[in-house]
């Protein structure tokens, strides 16, 4: 019984200088830079229409990236930056051979933007998903030393 309560204590005694050793190691690879984690932000959002003529495409999706940053505005984010759009125009083929309807083609349209900080997310995609945008919100963080 000795023997067990001597192998105890010497476990919890040895525990914080193997933990102290562990820590100093990290700190002499470090070569005593200052690290940072990094944080980048992303909401994307997608959206589409449907019967619209192919000559609207390229002011639908100005008017769409308008809209979205007019609502940033209005919440007071002014750190938003478009990082990329895409957009897609279909053809209302019914697969008949009766070609489109009235030529009229559906639209679905894609975009990302970079935010500095995640404050103010919850209410953007709030306002967005009211406008009748599909929206997604990425993370990433890495650490940064200099």
């Amino acid at each position: 019984m000795k023997k067990l309560l001597l192998i105890i204590l010497l476990l919890f005694v040895s525990a914080p200088a193997i933990a102290s050793e562990r820590t100093k190691v990290a700190l002499v690879s470090t070569g005593g830079q200052k690290c940072k984690m990094v944080e980048t932000v992303t909401v994307g959002m997608n959206f589409n229409v449907q019967g619209i003529e192919l000559g609207e495409a390229k002011s639908l999706m100005e008017n769409k990236m308008a809209e979205i940053e007019n609502i940033a505005t209005s919440l007071e984010i002014s750190n938003m930056e478009l990082q990329n759009y895409s957009y897609n125009i279909y053809a209302n083929s019914t697969g008949c051979g009766h070609g489109a309807s009235n030529n009229l083609y559906q639209f679905n349209g894609n975009l990302s933007f970079k935010l500095d900080s995640a404050d103010k997310t919850d209410a953007l995609m709030d306002a967005l998903a009211e406008k009748g945008f599909n929206v997604n919100f990425n993370m990433n963080a890495y650490r940064q030393c200099q």
